[in-house]
């Protein structure tokens, strides 16, 4: 059975779950804190769920909502299913999910990246009606 949990609180085994899933997502993402998690966990606009299936942690994802004079959108970030449980379709279920979520609190967009290398999520980003965009994605590290 595939459940989806929106993570509240902040504890060792929600933070151990999320950086064992971050290490499979990306090879430079970096560990998450204790202190990270509860500020990320106190902010309204992150949502951040966890995909059970059968009791176990399956997956995550987060979904981001921006207010900007010009729209209302969310961005999602960190879906991941852990390698153990891909092949079943919970990374579908999961983005299903995170669009109800969106759709519900009305927002007008979503949007995403993803890079090329990850064939499979982005042919299922396709699939759930994501367009590639016509445009440049910009990026300043500050530190």
């Amino acid at each position: 059975m595939l459940s989806f949990v929106r993570i509240t609180k902040e504890s060792v085994e929600v933070r151990e779950a999320i950086n064992g899933l971050l290490s499979q997502l990306s090879e430079t993402a970096r560990a998450i804190s204790s202190t990270r998690l509860r500020e990320l966990l106190k902010d309204k606009n992150i949502h951040l769920y966890f995909a059970v299936f059968d009791g176990e942690i399956a997956g995550m994802g987060t979904l981001v909502f921006l207010r900007a004079p010009s729209s209302f959108r969310a961005r999602v970030e960190d879906v991941v299913v852990d390698t153990k449980f891909r092949g079943r379709g919970i990374g579908k279920k999961l983005m299903l999910h995170l669009i109800r979520v969106a759709k519900k609190a009305g927002v007008l967009t979503i949007d995403l990246t993803s890079g090329p290398s990850r064939i499979a999520a982005n042919r299922l980003y396709r699939s759930l009606g994501f367009e590639k965009r016509k445009t440049n994605v910009y990026r300043m590290t500050l530190s």
